[in-house]
Order: structure tokens, then sequence, then C-alpha cells
């Protein structure tokens, strides 16, 4: 069964979780344990939704960080996470030289991150994570003053998930469109709801009306 479909890629559930794993070793190697906080700022991409379900397997919170924050609010979204490490995509790498904070160890998502992945083990990582650990920070919009971080658990997750299978009578043929930002509620609870139900989630970068129309027609 296809989880994930980015523009002519497509993820099965063994090839997809074959890379988790990768991933959640890798960050191991890097010193993150249950309860860390990895905090990640990238567009809408697989790797996205391949950091947060590595880390749901650590144990480990992802803070899921807005790109469009002026940069002191961007630092100040950073240090309220507190993270063991940085995840940055190519294309927002620039922004972290602009804040005039301490910064992690910084992993830039790249040929040298996939290089590293296709070096670590595909096994499954040790079951640590429990129910109310926290999975994703999401950040709230700041308008009566600076973002607070909501911290969302895995039974809060799962629960969620229920919630929109049993509203939008969802089934593991449906699939999602995670074209609204992942650091947002509004896909990135839908993007893990519907992989939770064997569903197929389709990334696209932002409103791009025509690839979303040729995703509706073939998907």
């Amino acid at each position: 069964a296809i989880a994930l479909v980015e523009d002519d890629r497509r993820w099965t559930y063994a090839t997809l979780n074959e890379r988790v794993n990768r991933l959640a070793h890798a960050l191991a190697a890097d010193g993150v344990r249950r309860g860390d906080r990895i905090a990640l700022l990238s567009q809408n991409c697989a790797a996205y939704i391949a950091i947060e379900l590595a880390a749901a397997k650590l144990g480990a919170i992802v803070a899921a960080l807005n790109w469009r924050l002026a940069a002191p609010e961007l630092a100040h979204c950073i240090q309220l996470a507190g993270p063991q490490v940085m995840m940055v995509a190519e294309r927002h790498a620039e922004a972290l030289t602009k804040l005039d904070i301490a910064l992690p160890r910084t992993i830039t998502l790249g040929p040298a991150y996939e290089a590293r992945l296709a070096q670590a083990s595909s096994h499954e990582p040790p079951d640590v994570a429990r129910p109310e650990d926290g999975l994703i920070i999401l950040y709230t919009s700041g308008t009566t003053g600076l973002p607070k971080g909501a911290v969302i658990s895995h039974r809060a997750m799962i629960a969620r998930a229920l919630a929109f299978t049993r509203d939008l009578r969802l089934a593991p043929e449906d699939g999602f469109v995670a074209w609204a930002p992942l650091f947002h509620m509004v896909s990135t609870d839908h993007a893990l709801a519907t992989l939770l139900c064997g569903g197929t989630v389709v990334v696209v970068d932002g409103f791009r009306p025509e690839r979303l129309i040729e995703v509706i027609e073939q998907e």
C-alpha cells in the first residue's frame, strides 16, 4: 500500500518504515533520547513526515517551526522548545544565520543527510514512547503576544485521528493532500491520521493549483 506521494516519488508503507527506522537510528546516534525536542524548519516535503514518525519511535518531540516568522519570533520558538537537534531544509537554512541565539547541532536536509540515512540501520528501534509522551509541538499564532508551544501527545494525536475518521467517515482507501503548511495542525494532524488509517498522503509544497488538480484526478 502507498503511504506517501511527493511529485513522481511514491513510498509504500514498508519503504517509508525502513526510511523512518534509519532516521531514528541516526538521530539516536546524535544523542536524541525520549523527551528530547527536535526543532524542524522546512517546507512541505516527504522528509517532514518521516522526521515526525522517526521522532515518534524515539519518544522525542518535533517542534514544528513556522518559516513565515520574523527572526525574533523564530528565535523565541526555538528557545522555547530547547531542542537537542535542529533540522532545516536547504531552502530555509539562511534564516538560521540571522538568529541571535546559540543553535544546537544542526542537520541540513540534503545530499549529506541522505548519505547518512543510507548508512544507518533499518532495524526497528526500541519501543520506548509512552501514551502521554509529547509527539508534536504546534505553535499558536501569537496574536496577543509571542507564540506559545502546544504539546500534542501520542494519545491525543490518536484521539484526534479517531475523531477525523469518525466525523469524515474515512476508510483505508481514502487519501489526504498535505498542501497547507505541515507546521500547522491542518496538515500534520490529517497527514498522521491518514497514515494511522492506512491511507495515502500526497505532499504538495504549498498552494499549486495545477498540481492539486492533477492529484485529485490521479489519486
